[in-house]
Formats: structure tokens, C-alpha cells, sequence
């Protein structure tokens, strides 16, 4: 009876749960060994506008969707390729340990989600059927799980704020899209409203997104 009491207050301390936003769970009723359960390579995206504002119309002041502030999401759920555990095993641990996982915890939940094969982000306008590249007036923010696993999982690693980064469109490295997760966020720095193009390349396909394809009067002179 008391060497399973033992047992039962080791696996209690041994268990982490996940408490941050914005991710997605794997859908693992068993747990997970990993902070990261799935890997996916994306073939699509989505996303919108990520923010609101106040502007006046006609006198009157009215709440509407900022135009300079976007998000894109990664879907797993459409990804031609998925590796994890119970699937496409071998590579699945050649991930673990490029994100240096050791699988040596257990978590309550299942893990997250990791898009991989990210290879560049660019924004876009469309001038004269031309198209202008704008990443230098593109802030992108996005929260980075490398400092988590570095802590093996710590409470207090998911709270520092050393987590977030901030930085230009331009200035992204192989090392950023190593660590995006499945959602990151924009904003136009000089807060130009125009309707901007995001291209996206990966490992087997790139793909166009647009923010802003159909701007209302209001959006356009605010």
C-alpha cells in the first residue's frame, strides 16, 4: 500500500499540464510524452484581421476591424504530411531531437501541434499590376517554445516574456520559422490601409494569402 502511494506522488509530480494560448492540442486522450506530439508540414493557411479600432463615421464614432493588424494560422489538419509517434514514427523523433525533446515527461494533455518545413514569409502590394514587396514595414510577433523545452517545461519559462518575439518581416530567420507555431500575428508598422499579399514558401508548396481583399469605404480613408 505504501509503495503505491509512493508510485502515485511520483507520477503526480512528474505530470505537466499546458496553460498557454495560442496552440493546438493533438487530439490524445493518453497524454503526451512530448511538448510537441505532432509535426506537420503545411499546405495551406489561413487567417483575418487580428484587432479592433475606433473611428468616426460621419460624426459618429464606430468599433470596427483594424486593417493593419493581421494573423495567419498553419493547418495541420489539411497537411499531406503528418508525423508522429504512431506515425511516420521514424521521423517523428528525428524531430525530438532537432526541437531537443527527450520525451521524459508526462503531460496531461496531448501535445502540440509544430508546423515544420517553413521557409519564407514575404508581404506583398500590388502597384500597377506590379508587385511590391513590403516586408520592411511588416511587424511579426510570435510566441517561441525553445525557452520552455531549454527549462524542461518550468511554469515560469511559460511565463517570461523573453518568450515573445518581435521583430521585421525582413529580418526573419531560418531560426524563426524553426520555431513558429501554428498561429502568428502582423501588423503594417506606418498603419497604411491597403490590401496586402502574404506569400508564403515551404517545403512543397507556396501559397498566396490575402488580408484586406475587400476593404470598406470606412477602412479605406482611416
Amino acid at each position: 500500500m505504501k509503495k503505491n502511494i509512493l508510485l502515485l506522488f511520483a507520477s503526480i509530480l512528474l505530470v505537466s499540464c499546458h496553460d498557454d494560448d495560442p496552440y493546438r492540442h493533438t487530439n490524445d486522450p493518453k497524454g503526451s510524452k512530448y511538448w510537441f506530439s505532432e509535426y506537420f508540414i503545411p499546405n495551406q493557411i489561413s487567417g483575418g484581421r487580428d484587432g479592433f479600432k475606433t473611428i468616426l463615421v460621419d460624426g459618429k464614432e464606430k468599433r470596427v476591424e483594424d486593417s493593419t493588424i493581421f494573423y495567419v494560422d498553419f493547418e495541420s489538419n489539411s497537411a499531406t504530411t503528418v508525423y508522429t509517434e504512431d506515425y511516420n514514427k521514424n521521423k517523428f523523433f528525428e524531430y525530438t531531437q532537432a526541437y531537443h525533446e527527450k520525451g521524459d515527461t508526462l503531460f496531461l494533455k496531448g501535445g502540440y501541434s509544430k508546423p515544420v518545413g517553413i521557409k519564407s514569409f514575404k508581404m506583398y502590394v500590388v502597384r500597377n499590376k506590379e508587385y511590391i514587396d513590403v516586408s520592411d514595414n511588416i511587424l511579426v510577433k510570435y510566441e517561441n517554445d525553445s525557452l520552455i523545452i531549454a527549462n524542461h517545461y518550468s511554469k515560469q519559462s511559460k511565463r517570461d516574456s523573453a518568450r515573445i518575439v518581435t521583430k521585421k518581416l525582413s529580418e526573419l530567420t531560418e531560426y524563426d520559422y524553426k520555431w513558429f507555431p501554428t498561429r502568428v500575428h502582423f501588423e503594417v508598422i506606418n498603419k497604411t490601409i491597403d490590401s496586402y499579399w502574404l506569400h508564403v514558401e515551404f517545403d512543397n508548396v507556396q501559397v498566396w494569402f490575402p488580408f484586406n481583399s475587400y476593404l470598406k469605404e470606412e477602412h479605406k480613408k482611416h
